[in-house]
């Protein structure tokens, strides 16, 4: 059984790994323009850190999202890339859908097996928060990589 607290600690240690996962690849660029996005990539992951601590201060899921958005399921189509030095733009929106997408199959999982309802309430609002974060990527994908394909 998950307690509250414990669901959004576990989420905001996730988003923190996304910080990190982001600044490791800035490391990893080799190029002004991929450590730009990689950087705001940082960034909005440093929002939704602080958005999950305000949820756990508040107690409430509120401001967590409920609605889904439309999938555009280009993340499915694609295969996983390991992040290198010698990677693409293209490259780096994959690595982000896939992990955006690793988040929503974990979650999904979790709420699942949480057993009330509550817990499982807070897990789709998680699942709902990752599926818009891996639709950012799929729709920058979607414009800056396939355009008018």
């Amino acid at each position: 059984m998950f307690r509250f607290d414990e669901v959004i600690d576990f989420a905001i240690k996730r988003e923190q790994e996304a910080v990190q996962f982001y600044r490791d690849l800035q490391l990893m660029a080799r190029f002004s323009p991929q450590k730009e996005v990689l950087k705001d990539f940082e960034l909005m992951e440093e929002g939704h850190v602080r958005l999950l601590e305000g949820v756990k201060e508040r107690h409430s899921a509120e401001r967590l999202a409920v609605r889904i958005p439309e999938d555009l399921q280009l993340s499915s189509y694609l295969a996983d890339t390991a992040p290198t030095a010698e990677m693409t733009y293209q490259d780096i929106l994959i690595a982000a859908m896939k992990k955006e997408e690793r988040s929503v199959d974990l979650y999904s999982l979790l709420r699942d097996r949480a057993g009330d309802t509550e817990t499982r309430k807070l897990f789709d609002r998680l699942v709902a928060e990752e599926e818009n974060h891996r639709h950012h990527f799929e729709a920058m994908y979607d414009r800056d990589i396939q355009g008018d394909n």
